[in-house]
């Protein structure tokens, strides 16, 4: 199911299998269609609030009509659980974050613009290659030290081998940030 962030409380109910979160004051309204689900108090993060409740994905409408898809680290781990058959016994996680110094330097924020076919691809590689369920997503666009560029979720039968696919991946993502991050420095 999808999630829809708006200002504008008409704009996506009739979407089918879509659930429309309303930002107002102190508080969040979720609804389904025209029937109001559950308000959720601005004290919590409503992404890992509706994240913990099943919710696959949430698209973020703003005033400025710019649409970016946003997961949580909670909600990869379960989907990548619901697909587990049995075989597999772990999971491993990696977020990787903005630093605040590079080169010496401290960082103001990073630009980033992988290439998203390019981390399906990546993604495609990895499970052929050590026979894994792996998911893989990725922030674009102005982030600031200590935000979230990255998440890989991995799946295997076995610690050993999720820990070297988790290698593999990192450094495959790794070698993509140093062709599409640019930083600005303070």
């Amino acid at each position: 199911m999808m999630v829809v962030f708006t200002r504008k409380p008409d704009e996506f109910r009739s979407c089918k299998g879509t659930v429309v979160v309303i930002d107002n004051e102190s508080y969040y309204d979720v609804f389904e269609g025209d029937r109001k689900i559950m308000s959720i108090s601005k004290d919590f993060n409503v992404l890992e609030v509706l994240a913990d409740l099943g919710f696959d994905k949430a698209v973020f409408k703003s005033d400025y009509e710019r649409i970016y898809e946003y997961e949580t680290l909670s909600s990869m781990v379960k989907d990548l659980k619901r697909k587990n058959d049995g075989r597999f016994g772990a999971i491993v996680a990696f977020i990787g974050i903005v630093k605040g110094f590079s080169r010496g330097r401290r960082v103001k924020r990073v630009f980033i613009d992988v290439d998203r076919s390019r981390i399906n691809e990546i993604e495609r590689e990895i499970q052929r290659d050590f026979d894994v369920v792996i998911k893989i997503h990725h922030n674009t666009g102005e982030l600031k030290p200590n935000e979230e560029i990255v998440y890989i979720v991995i799946m295997a039968e076995s610690r050993d081998l999720v820990l070297n696919s988790m290698r593999r991946a990192v450094e495959s993502i790794k070698e993509e940030h140093s062709k599409h991050l640019r930083e600005e420095f303070e």
